[in-house]
């Protein structure tokens, strides 16, 4: 059985929060850029910024859309 935010929790904003922090922390994004921040001597948190800020930006607004259309839309699951 695959567990999501969503099965767990009825906030959908509580929804959001634990998916953005569990794509974070399971993405190879980190690994990625410790290894090329320790390659090339620079700072890891100002690359890690800089590279997850856009993915979770998309992601907070693809869920802001999915909310409004299901507003709009009257859609109940």
């Amino acid at each position: 059985m695959r567990l999501f935010p969503h099965m767990l929790l009825r906030k959908y904003y509580a929804c959001l929060g634990l998916s953005l922090r569990l794509a974070v922390f399971i993405s190879p994004m980190a690994v990625f850029n410790f290894y090329i921040a320790m390659a090339k001597d620079q700072d890891f948190r100002g690359r890690f910024i800089k590279m997850s800020t856009p993915s979770l930006g998309m992601a907070g607004l693809s869920f802001l859309i999915g909310l409004l259309l299901w507003t709009v839309l009257i859609i109940e699951v």
